[in-house]
Formats: C-alpha cells, sequence, structure tokens
C-alpha cells in the first residue's frame, strides 16, 4: 500500500467456562487513501473508539458463532457490555 496512512487494530477475547477455553484474536488494518500524512494520536483514538473497535468486534463475533457451531455447542453471545468494557479501557496509540 506504499506511504498511504493506515490505522492498525488488535483485539482479544478469551473464553474460559466449564464448557471449553477460546481465545480470538483479530487484527484489522484501515487505510486513509485520501490522506498523505498519519492522523493525530487523538484523531486515531477517536477513530478507533466510534468505528474501528466495532469492526474488530465484529469479526470477533462471527469467528466465535462460527467455531461454536462447528463444534456443537449452543449458540453463544460476546456479554452486551464487552464492546463498551473494551472502549472505557482505553486506546493506545504507537507509530510505526
Amino acid at each position: 500500500m506504499g506511504n498511504i496512512p493506515m490505522v492498525g487494530i488488535g483485539a482479544r477475547l478469551e473464553i474460559r467456562n466449564s464448557l471449553f477455553d477460546a481465545d480470538f484474536e483479530v487484527s484489522s488494518r484501515f487505510f486513509f487513501e485520501n490522506d498523505t500524512e498519519l492522523p493525530e494520536k487523538e484523531e486515531a483514538a477517536q477513530f478507533v473508539n466510534e468505528y474501528g473497535l466495532e469492526y474488530a468486534f465484529g469479526y470477533i463475533r462471527a469467528a466465535l458463532a462460527d467455531d461454536l457451531r462447528i463444534f456443537g455447542f449452543p449458540a453463544g453471545i460476546m456479554p452486551v457490555t464487552a464492546l463498551d468494557t473494551a472502549k472505557a479501557s482505553g486506546v493506545n496509540v504507537a507509530y510505526h
């Protein structure tokens, strides 16, 4: 992608219960093709909180649902507060 500014997001979900243990991890990249410079840290953190985490959690939800179905477990859902908890924990922005 050359020098196109990009924001990368990593999200992880760990499930531990009496039936199974599971770990789901996703990395997402968002490219800002119309920009020429990296967004300021505050702007990147705002993007992650308002949009990026929702995308990442969507991928994790889909993986969780697929794996539970494939292995014959009843349908499961992530706690409704999981996204709020992730957003409240703060976003760490690091330039590489």
